[in-house]
């Protein structure tokens, strides 16, 4: 059902923009207190009789790798937690919804794991690097932090969800957002959703699309304008900083389905705003029902439980790993997940190709193409396909570069048995022609694509090449 019928049936009904709220300035003033003692005191410790200030031990994922290799249990949840959330975040950009547990402490305060949101603020302002994300954790970001614990401790949770829009930077160019971890391609964004759900906080992530592609108008500002406006809130004329500042907190009678309706209805925004069927922000062929989303939250959910075992086997490797401070045990994380990842995208298909770069993701789509041709009697006996997608996962080993977040790091090289290799050098690639599901470069579907003397051409209007 159409927002605008929602709000027709049930007027009484509209979401509240949060900084508009009693109190809340008394909030923003406190978020402002704490980031100043964050900055001040390099060793982050606090003393102030302010809950929220009060010194506490930084928890982080490194303090938790190192309590996890003491043998304690919940520690390890939270590595298994950490290498899950990172998992999912560098392999899917849009078009999936996430769900994360947190909890309640008896003093009100929220962990996620052992950590407090209060850590999670900590931790971000001493890897970010980059002035307009630093600004953002200083500002709306830890706004949001203290917002949530305060709105949890009044149980105004139980019967609403906290809506947070968070987009790329409007004042980053797509060379920047890159860099930064963002994925300008289709200038991605997120939607978290946080409600209460018997006792436990439940924290949603929808990862939708904002354009349809590297040469396309960007839609995100105005969509979540209008997804806003259908929720009866305004973020008219606001920017990308400003809305991230202003979560609505919306009746869960609004949001029936939670996640699955937020994308959904994210989706309808879009249309009006673009006059194009949407699916997670990417143009579709058919109009899906808001029972379509349901299913694939579940489908979702179902993933990530399934993705667990692989997250614990990494999780090992990380608390075995020689890393001895916070920002090794970041880059570690980073380096072991990127290395399935790249593992991983020869033949999951769900995995844009574009996630490890535009630079690798012609080999990713000629790598898929020849091993849809091979059945597993031609991978013992065909040389001529081995060698070829041995040469093409060198290259991505070498090259592709992924990110969940500023400052992803890259990946050994290894070949597809996990070995190490040499470089390719001049070992050329065998000509061919294959279908690319979409143009690496301008994003055109359907691209015939020829490969001569290792450069790849596409056959799209704008008449792409690997080398240009």
């Amino acid at each position: 059902m159409a927002a605008a019928a929602v709000l027709e049936q049930e007027p009484q009904l509209r979401a509240i923009d949060v900084a508009t709220m009693e109190g809340d300035p008394a909030l923003r003033l406190r978020a402002a207190e704490f980031v100043g003692q964050c900055i001040a005191n390099q060793s982050f410790g606090f003393d102030s009789k302010d809950d929220l200030l009060e010194k506490k031990p930084q928890r982080s994922l490194y303090q938790a790798i190192i309590d996890a290799r003491n043998g304690n249990k919940k520690a390890f949840e939270t590595v298994v937690m950490n290498v899950l959330t990172d998992d999912f975040e560098r392999t899917h950009k849009y078009g999936i919804i996430m769900e994360v547990d947190m909890s309640l402490a008896e003093d009100g305060t929220v962990l996620q794991g052992e950590q407090t949101l209060d850590d999670n603020t900590r931790n971000t302002l001493t890897v970010l690097t980059n002035q307009k994300l630093r600004e953002r954790a200083k500002g709306p970001e830890a706004q949001n932090v203290v917002r949530i614990q305060e709105l949890a401790r009044k149980g105004l949770l139980k019967d609403n969800y906290l809506v947070t829009s968070s987009l790329v930077h409007h004042a980053m160019d797509d060379t920047e957002a890159d860099k930064e971890g963002f994925f300008s391609r289709y200038r991605s964004l997120s939607l978290q959703i946080i409600s209460e759900q018997e006792g436990e906080l439940k924290v949603y992530s929808i990862f939708v699309a904002g354009r349809e592609g590297p040469h396309e108008a960007s839609f995100d500002i105005d969509a979540i304008r209008e997804f806003a406006r259908q929720l009866g809130a305004s973020y008219d004329d606001l920017d990308t900083e400003e809305i991230l500042g202003r979560p609505l907190l919306v009746p869960k009678s609004l949001l029936q389905h939670g996640a699955a309706s937020v994308a959904f209805r994210y989706d309808q925004a879009a249309r009006v705003v673009t006059r194009k069927i949407k699916y997670f922000g990417r143009d579709s062929d058919k109009s899906s029902s808001e029972a379509d989303y349901v299913r694939k939250q579940e489908q979702d959910f179902e993933a990530m439980s399934g993705a667990k075992e692989r997250a614990m086997e990494t999780a090992k490797k990380l608390i075995a790993s020689s890393v001895s401070n916070m920002s090794e045990a970041t880059t570690k994380l980073a380096e072991l997940n990127e290395e399935q990842l790249k593992q991983r995208i020869l033949y999951d298909e769900s995995i844009d190709a574009n996630v490890l770069g535009e630079k690798v993701a012609w080999q990713v789509n000629h790598a898929r193409y020849l091993r849809s041709q091979m059945t597993n009697l031609d991978w013992q006996n065909n040389e001529l396909l081995r060698r070829e997608i041995d040469i093409l996962q060198r290259y991505i080993n070498k090259n592709g570069q992924s990110s969940s977040c500023p400052g992803g790091a890259t990946t050994e090289e290894k070949d597809s048995f996990g070995n190490d290799v040499e470089d390719s050098g001049t070992i050329k690639l065998e000509d061919c022609e294959f279908v690319s599901k979409e143009c690496p470069k301008c994003g055109e579907k359907n691209v015939k694509t020829t490969v001569k003397d290792g450069v790849y051409y596409g056959a799209c209007k704008m008449k792409c090449r690997s080398d240009k």
